[in-house]
């Protein structure tokens, strides 16, 4: 019986700790930044966001989809993709890539996360 309890009890524990992990990573930060340049993949400038147009923008892109592991890219820029666009917040001139793969879109910030974004990648350029 004693040890029925204390499987029970460690199960309980690896199960509360993957939860919190699940929940304590739905959510992003953003570096601060005065502006965010967005560029396609040819380096074209397609619009400057600022003020209050690019914290719409990031209360828009922060919505993602839930994750376990930060699933980390280790290329500088996203593979297997026709179409992506690049985030630049500026002053730092720290890089991220939004784009569109299997219907899913995706953010991505090199060597760092990975996620899968709630709006499609047309609502969140357009």
């Amino acid at each position: 019986m004693k040890k029925r309890w204390l499987i029970f009890v460690v199960l309980s524990c690896i199960s509360l700790l993957l939860g919190y992990q699940f929940l304590n990573k739905t959510e992003i930060s953003f570096p601060q930044s005065d502006q965010i340049i967005i560029s396609n993949q040819d380096s074209l400038e397609i619009k400057t966001l600022e003020s209050s147009e690019m914290s719409d923008f990031l209360s828009e892109l922060s919505q993602i989809h839930p994750y376990l592991f930060k699933n980390a890219s280790n290329h500088d820029q996203p593979v297997g993709v026709e179409k992506y666009y690049q985030l630049t917040f500026q002053p730092n001139g720290k890089i991220a890539y939004l784009y569109e793969k299997n219907s899913k879109t995706y953010l991505e910030f090199p060597y760092e996360l990975t996620v899968r974004t709630k709006k499609p990648l047309s609502e969140l350029i357009d």
